[in-house]
């Protein structure tokens, strides 16, 4: 956190997601089985060449039928491999639940069948579900075609169908086209109301939803990732993945209080300078503004963190976005510190990052845990004016970076929440 002390210087899909929020709060996931993760982690390999014998050892100390079904899920994605090499290749694989066993190794056809074998063998019901997903090789709204094949399961537990992706729960793919073993809970028995937004079943039934959803909105969606939910996101303004814009775009999300957010522009395989995108919070709204340099195609893309976990961001969502106009100038948003968070400041304005020296430009920002804020440059404080917890004034602008820091009541520090360039067009 920078600082400087004071004294040395689509309207169906709309309400869908809003009805998956209210069903779910945030960091809310199918429950808690810590006792039945540790005990399959920590189970010996002898014995795990029978599929019977394994599938008795993983569910034997279980009376629960969602526990049982947890310890096969837990087993799968911590010892199957997702075969990589033989997915780009095209290279048929065997879904034997014995060969996927035996080799350790498999496509999503081999994780979904010996899903369901061992949840046969441990006297249960469960489907292989197949259909299209928006996991790896999907490109923004394209049409889904045989390359997007997938496969998941079904389970029933307490005679309701359940929905879960053994697949996607071992781990993920890399930018370097690797296999990354990492756990993720997220698939394990999601929402129907959720994993509709990425897996679409070949028989609708498997949506488990009514009304059903069409291929067509399927394909139309915005593209969430699991922490859209986990941090208790809602679309508000934009519903659909493509978005047509002039030279600059708002959109509006809302999220759980506790949840901080970044977002980054991308242009092809290239992500763009950071001053072309700005977010920030007023309440539960969350605000992302994007400004574009050429009339193009873009990815706008939201990253998400709860500050009472790590400082680690996940990817939450994608936004293509069609610029029809070019910039003139030159444009990006002030730089954002950390402390503009952590004082839940908002802006008002001044948003363009490049003002111009020798001129009078209006500021206005709510800062409401401030006692004082100011125009910093070197060591001059241009103060802005008080009124509540918002503060402005029309200062002169100094020629290069100057600073716009707040003050905490009792403290003799500065803390820098934004900053601007004094720059004039052209030089």
């Amino acid at each position: 956190m920078g600082y400087r002390s004071k004294m040395a210087g689509t309207a169906v899909w709309l309400r869908l997601i809003f009805f998956v929020a209210l069903l779910r709060s945030p960091l809310m996931y199918a429950g808690d089985y810590t006792h039945v993760d540790q005990y399959v982690l920590n189970l010996s390999r002898a014995g795990e060449e029978d599929l019977l014998k394994l599938t008795h050892t993983l569910v034997s100390p279980f009376k629960a039928d969602s526990e049982k079904v947890r310890a096969v899920y837990r087993w799968i994605a911590a010892n199957i491999e997702y075969d990589i090499q033989a997915y780009q290749e095209r290279r048929p694989v065997s879904s034997k639940p014995e060969d996927v066993l035996k080799k350790r190794r498999s496509v999503c056809g081999g994780y979904a069948a010996l899903f369901k074998e061992m949840i046969s063998l441990a006297g249960l019901e469960a489907e292989i579900v197949t259909g299209y997903s928006k996991g790896y090789g999907y490109e923004f709204g394209s049409v889904f075609a045989e390359h997007n094949l997938h496969a998941w399961n079904a389970v029933r537990i307490a005679d309701r169908w359940r929905l879960l992706d053994p697949t996607w729960g071992a781990g993920h793919i890399d930018e370097n086209s690797r296999f990354v073993r990492s756990f993720n809970d997220y698939y394990f028995l999601t929402p129907p109301e959720e994993l509709i937004l990425t897996h679409y079943p070949h028989e609708t039934r498997w949506q488990l939803l009514d009304p059903k959803k069409t291929k067509k909105e399927f394909e139309e969606f915005v593209y969430l990732r699991p922490a859209f939910f986990k941090y208790g996101m809602k679309i508000i303004s934009h519903p659909t993945l493509r978005i047509t814009a002039q030279d600059s775009l708002k959109v509006i999300l809302a999220a759980s209080r506790s949840a901080r957010f970044v977002s980054r522009l991308q242009y092809g395989e290239n992500t763009l300078d950071g001053m072309l995108t700005f977010t920030q919070r007023k309440g539960d709204s969350v605000e992302v503004y994007a400004v574009f340099p050429l009339a193009a195609s873009y990815t706008l893309r939201l990253f998400a963190n709860d500050s009472r976990e790590s400082a680690k961001y996940e990817w939450a969502l994608d936004y293509q976005v069609d610029a029809k106009v070019s910039h003139a100038a030159t444009v990006g948003f002030p730089e954002k510190y950390l402390s503009f968070d952590v004082y839940n400041a908002y802006l008002y304005a001044p948003f363009n990052r490049f003002l111009n020296p020798g001129s009078a430009v209006y500021f206005k920002m709510s800062i409401p845990k401030a006692e004082e804020a100011a125009l910093i440059f070197e060591d001059t404080f241009t103060f802005l004016k008080k009124n509540g917890h918002y503060f402005e004034g029309e200062p002169v602008i100094p020629e290069g970076e100057f600073y716009l820091g707040a003050k905490l009541p009792g403290s003799n520090y500065y803390h820098y929440l934004l900053k601007y360039d004094g720059w004039k067009q052209g030089q």
